[in-house]
């Protein structure tokens, strides 16, 4: 891409979406900013090091159906240093680990003692819907699942498929990448996670995920600890009011603006958005997501690196990833690293409580499903991490493609501020990237279109 013109652009939020957006606009040309509340770049992609363990902070891969993703890696070297991710994932039922391999799930399921052979039988349904959403299924653009987005999770697999693929399938799928009930998940994201999960190779980085983020921003001045309190337009410039880490107030101005933040937090920074569009950014939920990481000296026997826990088989105990196997870098070498990760409710009930109170919540849990395990970590652990995020994973119900659209449609294509985000479309870093590219196009065109 060519430069084609000069000036000054700001962006709001050094998540991906937002650092995506500011390298697109310094290709076009702009002296970028980056404004970041954080302490630390990369929003849900940061990675942070304790005591020789990496803790990715949200994101746990990238997966290779990914394509904006894949593109932009390229493009920016790093598919080089990609390492592939283990592919063997496995579902609990009444006490025992069924394993599969994502890119042959398939054949997996054929063989699998996890369902009964009449719910095997049934499953290729899910697939078949999958083939013919899936252009529909875009990065950029929830708004087009409109089609699908017409009942619940729940509903569609009791109707289409059976009550067995619902709770050892289905609700594993959409609890473990939601982190919420299929009940209120619409079943056009269900066929989304499947989309991107089955078949596709998935992939990361040694150093973390937010190798991505920093790469980024490599060129960009990014500013953390900056709270943006106001964004305004007028004719020819934009006016961005902000306190530094000092907490000193500041003014400055630029030709474009990028706004990549969270759903909730926009409309305190927009006061041009009209009624019904901070109604809508106001109603977009999230999930909060509270984990722990387990840092052990020896490593425990799963081979897995990651096993889904059925809402059937436990209320609360939503997946335990193994790090260790995830990726190189994620434990010293000869130890294990072991994120337990729990259903939303959960997570809101101990979302006040201190570490060591979540810690061993999050042990307790994890002892009703997997006792064993529980054993090892007490055992052999060397550590405790600790993660919360605000806004960790969108919950799309049933219409929400819909009332999205309408959103969009209210939104001027020809403003020097855009909006980016994964509340545009999915929460799945593809999605939030693609934003950012689609926003950084658009906040230049808007300049240049208003030149003579």
């Amino acid at each position: 891409m060519h430069m084609s013109t000069t000036g000054r652009a700001i962006v709001v939020g050094a998540g991906v979406a937002g650092l995506t957006a500011g390298y697109r606009l310094r290709e076009y040309g702009y002296s970028v900013t980056v404004l970041e509340q954080a302490p630390h770049l990369g929003g849900r992609m940061g990675t942070v090091s304790q005591g020789g363990f990496r803790h990715d902070l949200g994101a746990l891969w990238m997966g290779g159906s990914y394509q904006a993703a894949v593109r932009l890696l390229e493009e920016l070297g790093l598919n080089s240093a990609a390492i592939k991710t283990s592919n063997i994932f496995g579902i609990y039922r009444d006490g025992e680990t069924h394993r599969f391999n994502s890119t042959e799930l398939d054949k997996d399921l054929a063989v699998t003692e996890l369902l009964s052979p009449e719910a095997k039988l049934r499953a290729g349904a899910l697939l078949q819907d999958v083939g013919a959403a899936s252009k529909h299924l875009v990065a950029d653009d929830f708004s087009a699942a409109q089609a699908w987005d017409t009942e619940s999770a729940r509903s569609y697999a009791l109707r289409r498929l059976d009550e067995e693929l619902h709770d050892y399938l289905v609700e594993p799928i959409v609890s473990g990448m939601s982190f919420t009930s299929s009940d209120k998940v619409s079943a056009a994201m269900l066929l989304f996670l499947t989309k991107i999960f089955v078949g596709a190779m998935a992939f990361n980085f040694e150093t973390g995920l937010v190798a991505l983020p920093e790469r980024l921003a490599q060129d960009l001045h990014v500013e953390t600890n900056a709270r943006v309190e106001r964004v305004q337009e007028d004719t020819d410039r934009v006016h961005v009011r902000w306190r530094d880490q000092t907490g000193a107030e500041r003014t400055e101005q630029a030709e474009v603006c990028v706004v990549a933040v969270q759903a909730p937090l926009v409309p305190g920074l927009l006061p041009h958005l009209t009624q019904a569009q901070q109604e809508y950014l106001s109603t977009v939920t999230y999930a909060r997501d509270v984990f722990v990481h387990f840092g052990v000296d020896e490593p425990p026997a799963e081979p897995a690196w990651f096993v889904l826990v059925p809402q059937c088989e436990h209320p609360d105990l939503n997946y335990v990833s193994f790090d260790h196997h995830r990726a190189p870098g994620r434990a010293p070498e000869g130890k294990g690293l072991m994120r337990v990760g729990f259903r939303n409710k959960w997570c809101a009930d101990r979302w006040q409580l201190d570490d060591a109170g979540v810690a061993a919540n999050a042990l307790s849990t994890l002892r009703a499903v997997f006792p064993d395990l529980a054993d090892h970590i007490e055992d052999h652990q060397e550590m405790a991490f600790v993660g919360r995020n605000e806004h960790a994973l969108l919950q799309r119900g049933p219409g929400d493609a819909t009332r999205l659209r309408h959103f969009q449609d209210g939104l001027d294509p020809h403003s020097r501020i855009q909006l980016a985000g994964d509340f545009l479309s999915w929460s799945v870093i593809d999605a939030a990237l693609a934003t950012g590219e689609s926003a950084a196009r658009s906040a230049h065109r808007a300049v240049t279109e208003r030149q003579p």
